[in-house]
């Protein structure tokens, strides 16, 4: 029987002249190839003139006021001024992506995908069933639909004109 060529050992051959517990020593193995981990590119931002959301809300905010400086939504007529007095959590709340976040990130910051709404509203465009907007009859769901379909095909058009997709 033959044994292993490493001085000492009395195993017996398992390949080349080496026994299994030596095989790593073998000259005439190929090189492992260990894959190299890319690095991943990141997605370009493309913010619209605005740094982060709390910059685009004021823009937004200032542009919502009336001639009285009053903040009226649109889709239900609420009068939500008096939100910007309280706290920043409850004046965020004012604001609704008609395109959300995640799966549209090119219009984060577009302030054309952003609109000041009554919270409650914002609520039921967001998590609301269909029950609920029956609820409130005098209030423009549909408006708000129709600027979701508008909105997907801009996105769509802008994502071809940025080379996105």
């Amino acid at each position: 029987m033959k044994t292993c060529t490493v001085e000492n050992c009395v195993q017996p051959v398992w390949g080349k002249g080496f026994c299994k517990r030596h095989q790593s020593l073998r000259q005439d193995k190929k090189a492992k190839k260990i894959p190299v981990r890319t690095q991943r590119t990141h997605v370009r931002e493309f913010s619209f003139g605005f740094d982060d959301q709390l910059s685009l809300f004021e823009y937004l905010w200032e542009g919502a006021r009336n001639k009285q400086g009053r903040v009226i939504c649109q889709y239900t007529g609420e009068d939500i001024t008096e939100l910007e007095f309280g706290t920043v959590e409850a004046w965020v709340c004012c604001f609704a992506h008609i395109l959300n976040k995640k799966n549209w990130t090119y219009f984060r910051l577009n302030p054309d995908n952003v609109r000041v709404v009554f919270p409650i509203f914002h609520t039921i465009i967001d998590q609301g069933t269909y029950d609920q907007r029956k609820q409130h009859p005098e209030w423009k769901f549909g408006e708000w639909d129709a600027e979701v379909i508008r909105l997907k095909e801009a996105y769509q058009q802008y994502k071809k004109e940025n080379l996105l997709a």
